[in-house]
């Protein structure tokens, strides 16, 4: 924000009267100009000019060619007297108004360069503040350099001036295969509203094949069937420092079986996605819908999601729905609900890797397999965890419904990983960490309270064929889980499992864990873990 006095009025008149000699003239000259007064009525010769308000502006501009023009104090505006003059253009369009301190008034300028605003009115003008305008971009422009992959380094903001994309109609933004390399260079793009409920494919980017980095979005509303986010379908794109914000998704889904595969970021995803996060709302009616990611078989490296995710069937997470691929370092804020198989508060259905990430929302789930990080489980967890309270019907767990045997019939296994959230379950296999379990457990942990049909423990409601020595070094807390039994681990009270003596009670390995007042915590992924483990 800046501001620049205005020019003093002009003092002076070139007009007297002889003093002596006139005194009945005077007498004669003052009672008119009371009258004048009275009735309001001003005549004004046409020879003397209006002197420039005695007004401080302030104008803010903004990388996407909008300015903002503040009175800070002194006298009225009339905003008919006000103009901005840009290159090559005029601005002329704030109405008539008075304008007093602390009000402002909004004007686009469309191209970039030395711009002013211009008090005027008759003959006399000045300018109050003379400012750079960094310019809008030019959507016809861009649309062109990305259909032909080109490189681009984006020098605006862009605002898509288009309501709603229609391809029969042919306005708005056409879906895109890009391959080049676009470098938002921090701006943002803003206000894309996408509809096309019965197609597949649909994003601001159809296929990415090449890279996307240094990007903010806001404002982004995407609807369509399959393959559905602002990136709808990246084979072996790299997206970085991509931020999405206010977005809202919506999957139809179609074939058989039906997928939706629909994410903010990515619908589809086979490439790598790092350093990136998205906000917003994400609907499917069909398998595989996420926060970040619909359907990812690629790598996701220190990325999040915030909001809220909703599914009508199958494989429904906070980050990513159904995920071949791995994901390291990466979280999930979502309140997430499904209304069949696989939910989870980060990944639904899961044959992946997950490493160093967790999952803070709430979770809700259906028929089978609802967890606090995932909901179905083939991959190994590794220094993971999940706070948030998990509710469902069958096999339901704070960090994991259902810990599987993988593809090739080997144990997966979960080390190092907690769950704090409450769980709750209408019918059979409950656990605090692990609703029914098939793999292995390691220095693990649970806390949260514990409560179902049958079939219930403090850290794993079942265990199955594979027995409880599958469980080892891992703890649940009898007092917060109100469980004194479990299908495998080792019960403590909430004494043992805080403090700082809660690493030699529960015998797991200072070099990953951390002490604090309260229970253990990850050093990897707790900052004050990790000055504490200094001192």
């Amino acid at each position: 924000m800046s501001s620049l006095d205005t020019i003093p009025p002009e003092r002076g008149d070139s007009r007297g009267v002889a003093p002596a000699t006139t005194v009945p003239l005077l007498v004669v000259i003052t009672v008119v100009l009371s009258i004048v007064t009275i009735t309001g009525v001003f005549v004004i010769s046409d020879d003397v000019e209006e002197s420039p308000p005695q007004t401080v502006v302030g104008v803010e501009s903004h990388s996407d060619g909008m300015l903002r023009i503040t009175h800070e104090g002194g006298d009225p505006l009339q905003t008919e007297d006000l103009s901005v003059v840009g290159p090559d253009t005029e601005r002329d369009q704030f109405g008539d108004r008075t304008l007093t301190a602390g009000e402002s008034i909004d004007v686009a300028i469309e191209e970039s360069g030395t711009a002013s605003v211009v008090w005027e009115s008759g003959d006399t003008s000045t300018t109050l503040e003379e400012f750079q305008a960094p310019g809008m971009g030019n959507w016809t422009e861009l649309r062109t350099k990305l259909k032909n992959d080109e490189d681009i380094t984006l020098q605006h903001d862009y605002t898509l001036n288009s309501a709603n994309y229609n391809k029969e109609v042919g306005s708005g933004w056409d879906p895109i295969e890009y391959s080049g390399v676009l470098d938002g260079n921090g701006h943002e793009i803003r206000d894309i509203n996408i509809t096309e409920p019965s197609d597949s494919e649909v994003g601001f980017i159809k296929r990415l094949e090449g890279e996307i980095k240094n990007l903010d979005v806001t404002n982004f509303t995407v609807i369509g069937a399959k393959d559905v986010g602002f990136i709808s379908d990246s084979p072996g794109g790299t997206v970085s420092n991509v931020n999405i914000e206010d977005a809202t998704v919506n999957s139809t889904g179609v074939g058989n079986p039906k997928y939706s595969k629909g994410g903010i970021l990515v619908g589809d995803n086979d490439g790598t996605i790092q350093d990136s996060s998205v906000s917003g709302t994400v609907e499917g009616e069909n398998q595989s819908v996420g926060g970040l990611v619909g359907e990812h078989t690629g790598t996701i490296i220190d990325s999040s999601a915030d909001g809220n995710v909703k599914g009508d069937n199958k494989s429904v997470g906070g980050l990513v729905g159904t995920s071949y691929g791995k994901i390291i370092d990466s979280s999930a804020d979502v309140s997430v609900t499904g209304a069949d198989w696989d939910v989870g508060g980060l990944v639904g259905n899961s044959f992946g890797n997950i490493t160093e990430s967790y999952a803070t929302g709430d979770v809700t789930g259906g028929e089978y397999y609802t967890g606090g990080l995932v909901g179905s489980h083939y991959g190994n967890i590794t220094e993971s965890y999940a706070t948030g309270d998990v509710d469902g019907e069958k096999r339901v767990g704070g960090l994991a419904g259902h810990n599987r045997i993988s593809w090739y019939n080997n144990s997966v296994t979960i080390t190092d990983s907690y769950a704090t959230g409450d769980v709750s379950a209408s019918e059979d296999w409950v656990g605090g960490l692990v609703g029914l379990n098939k793999g292995k457990i390691e220095t693990s942990f649970a806390v949260g309270e514990v409560t179902g049909a049958s079939y219930v423990g403090g850290l794993v409601g079942d265990t199955r064929d594979r027995g409880v020595n599958n469980v080892t070094d891992s703890y649940w807390d009898t007092d917060t889980t109100g469980q004194s039994n479990s299908d495998g681990g080792t019960n403590l009270t909430t004494a043992d499992m805080t403090g700082s003596g809660a690493l030699n009670n529960m015998v797991v390995s200072s070099s990953v864990w951390g002490t604090t007042g309260d229970y253990p915590v990850l050093q990897a992924l707790d900052e004050q873990t990790e000055l504490d483990a200094r001192d």
